[in-house]
């Protein structure tokens, strides 16, 4: 498939984004005002933006640590990719119920998988099904922990600048308890998070004031960190790259000073620290590989007795799933999985 022609954006398409990146629920009042724009204006650019493909969705960044579950990185290599291979994975893990994210890469691992879970019989469950349905394929396979990460706010389109939080230090409580009507009501917010409470209600069945009444308590409770945005940044010209590294012994003073660099590194988009085959990975969005290589060597170069090694997967496609599928009692058909061919 061809890629489409880089889109170009105003200073009033980047005071839009900037706004639906830091609350993507704002009323387009507010974001009017903010942009300098009328309501009915800021309606027909975000329109176009979405139609555009920049907008992949209005998302919620989730507290894993207060839903009381683990987030997990799986990595497969294959022997093979017979055809229609690429299109039964996207079936399988956008329908699974527990898969947030999966993409094809190009390097070490050909298939990276985000998922959830809540005990170790939720990952073994996992494991099983996955190899037992391609286990054939798979040559190699590793899986991660998350033990700490964080999102970084889309600078290069909306001038934002700094983390959208630090997962795990920003959060203090336990685990919250929620109802059946919560998870529905996630499931729909991270649909769409601009979803209106009258949406949301015709869709469950529920009073909008009912609605009204569970998303402000998640909010109190923490069930997410942020109603934001996720943006195609391949429709602003930028190639998607994910860096793994293995790091020497991280002091909490190391730990810190490589923390602070990377929350002020503009090209990356989300990092985070593993237990697993390797210590820590770096989401990168860059014009070229040559602006790769670049940062890459000033990250070596700031921390020369950090870094051990390193490798880079090039994504090659990438798709978010609904990870409270199941959760929320909600099948997801086979007609709703995108197309993953490539």
């Amino acid at each position: 498939m061809e890629p489409k022609d880089e889109l170009k954006l105003d200073i009033k398409d980047r005071k839009i984004l900037a706004q639906l990146e830091l609350d993507s629920r704002q009323p387009l009042s507010a974001i009017g005002k903010k942009a300098g724009l009328s309501k009915a204006g800021v309606s027909s650019r975000i329109a176009r933006i979405e139609k555009s493909g920049l907008v992949d969705r209005f998302n919620l960044e989730l507290n894993y640590a207060a839903l009381g579950t683990t987030n997990y990185r799986y990595y497969f290599k294959f022997e093979s990719t017979p055809p229609g291979f690429e299109q039964s994975l996207a079936e399988y893990l956008y329908t699974h119920g527990n898969v947030r994210w999966f993409c094809l890469m190009q390097g070490q691992w050909d298939l990276v998988v985000r998922f959830f879970a809540a005990d170790d019989a939720e990952l073994s469950d996992f494991e099983n099904s996955f190899m037992e349905k391609f286990g054939k394929q798979v040559k190699s396979k590793a899986y991660g922990v998350n033990l700490f990460g964080t999102n970084h706010r889309c600078t290069q389109l909306t001038g934002n600048e700094g983390s959208y939080y630090r997962q795990t230090r920003s959060y203090k409580g336990g685990r919250i308890r929620l109802t059946p009507i919560d998870y529905c009501i996630l499931f729909r917010l991270y649909e769409n998070s601009r979803a209106s409470l009258r949406e949301i209600a015709e869709k469950e069945g529920l009073s909008a004031e009912t609605v009204a009444y569970h998303v402000k308590g998640l909010g109190k409770k923490q069930a997410f960190f942020a109603c934001s945005v996720r943006f195609n940044r391949s429709r602003a010209g930028y190639m998607g790259a994910k860096v793994l590294l293995n790091l020497q012994y991280l002091t909490p003073e190391k730990r810190e000073a490589f923390l602070a660099y990377c929350d002020a590194t503009p090209i990356l988009s989300h990092y985070l620290l593993l237990r697993g085959p390797w210590d820590a990975e770096l989401d990168c969005d860059v014009k070229s590989p040559a602006e790769l290589y670049a940062a890459l060597r000033k990250i070596r170069n700031r921390f020369p007795d950090l870094i051990r090694e390193f490798s880079v997967l090039t994504k090659i496609k990438e798709y978010e799933a609904n990870p409270f599928a199941s959760l929320a009692g909600k099948r997801i058909s086979k007609s709703e999985v995108p197309d993953f061919s490539v």
